[in-house]
């Protein structure tokens, strides 16, 4: 039962913004050589549910045959109480400067080319 939220957790990963465009224009091209010419775009839409349903059922089997439970605690950080402001100032520094180091290679390749 621990495995079930998890499961439709999972799909979300075949549904961002990178994998739908991904996966649609993967299945038009496969599509596109196995149909009909005409309707490619009405034959390859299931594709994302199957993708989805795909990961739902792999962590499903994972939970059926895994002898593991569910266990553990989370640790509470007492430095949340005392000043939530600065800890949250912290992260959005360290989460920004993240972004720009990640950011800044297409930053390069927009402004020399």
């Amino acid at each position: 039962s621990e495995f079930l939220a998890i499961a439709f957790d999972a799909a979300g990963s075949t549904t961002g913004s990178i994998s739908v465009p991904f996966l649609l224009a993967l299945s038009v091209g496969a599509s596109n050589l196995t149909r009909s010419k005409g309707n490619e775009e009405t034959d390859s839409f299931g594709m994302l549910g199957i993708a989805s349903t795909g990961a739902i059922i792999a962590v499903l089997l994972q939970g059926a045959f895994s002898n593991t439970g569910l266990t553990g605690t989370l640790d509470l950080d007492a430095s949340v109480g005392e000043n939530a402001f600065a800890s949250v100032l912290s992260q959005v520094v360290t989460v920004s400067f993240e972004s720009f180091l990640s950011l800044a290679p297409v930053l390069v390749l927009f402004f020399v080319v």
